[in-house]
């Protein structure tokens, strides 16, 4: 059976890399050229008022809060265009999901998912997005938190907004995988025991 992956879309990957060069752009213009922003208010012998100094200080803050944001924003732009990794995995191992950090993944195995579902749940601006959601046997072995997920009870509600592929065709996926492997699992454990000898 073949493997199925997702990925962060491209389109929103572009979109936050565009948002990072604008970011980049306004903390030049903030910090050093003043091409658009005002300059700090001067005196006649062109030393900074205290006025202008409040604004200096604040430029300076908020230029160098638009720099490392834009930046980060644009890093992770490209390195998602440049080297996607899967955010979704479906595999013989299980479902692997890349919510243990920003560049690292756990694997449920078949034996630990009971069910994957699809679904929607509202998000900050009160609309919904997409959700995956896996069942876990065991709950309690998991931690609550995770990079865009958290579990609920038995639930593990992974955000699927940004990925190219729709979680209801993962989960569809998802369902058939785990018949497959747990029933070849369980045929060879009834094999493997009526091929013990008697004793």
């Amino acid at each position: 059976m073949s493997r199925v992956k997702a990925y962060r879309s491209a389109h929103r990957l572009f979109l936050m890399g565009a948002v990072g060069l604008l970011l980049l752009v306004a903390s030049i213009d903030i910090i050093w050229t003043h091409t658009v922003s005002l300059d700090p208010e001067i005196d006649t012998a062109g030393e900074r008022t205290q006025r202008g100094e409040a604004r200096f200080r604040q430029d300076i803050l908020v230029g160098t809060t638009f720099l490392l944001s834009g930046g980060a924003l644009m890093a992770v732009a490209l390195r998602g265009l440049v080297n996607p990794r899967p955010t979704c995995e479906i595999s013989e191992r299980g479902i692997t999901l890349r919510i243990a950090g920003p560049q690292s993944a756990i694997t449920l195995g078949w034996h630990d998912v009971l069910a994957v579902r699809s679904g929607r749940e509202p998000n900050d601006s009160k609309r919904t997005r997409p959700t995956l959601l896996v069942l876990l046997r065991d709950p309690e072995r998991w931690p609550t938190e995770y990079w865009g997920a958290r579990r609920e009870g038995s639930w593990l509600l992974v955000n699927a907004g940004s990925w190219d592929t729709d979680p209801e065709e993962l989960s569809l996926h998802a369902g058939l995988a785990r018949n497959f492997f747990t029933s070849a699992s369980s045929r060879a454990a009834i094999q493997t025991s009526n091929d013990e000898p008697a004793v």
